[in-house]
């Protein structure tokens, strides 16, 4: 499991490969979220906070994707 943190937001972002997820709650760990479903193996997760994206790898395809 990849973890990316926005810490000005409060937030912290994670990848679930086997159920093809990227999910993302409070650091507390409360109002947790779905953020994107149905991927094939998100790997690799990255933030750009400062344009607001969401980068991560298809661990079986190797692809890149990205979402905002």
């Amino acid at each position: 499991m990849q973890i990316a943190l926005d810490l000005a937001q409060g937030k912290l972002y994670w990848a679930e490969s086997f159920g093809g997820k990227i999910r993302r709650a409070n650091l507390n760990g409360t109002d947790v979220e779905d953020i994107l479903t149905g991927l094939d193996g998100p790997a690799g997760l990255e933030l750009d906070l400062a344009a607001g994206m969401v980068y991560w790898t298809e661990h079986p395809s190797g692809k890149i994707r990205r979402c905002n």
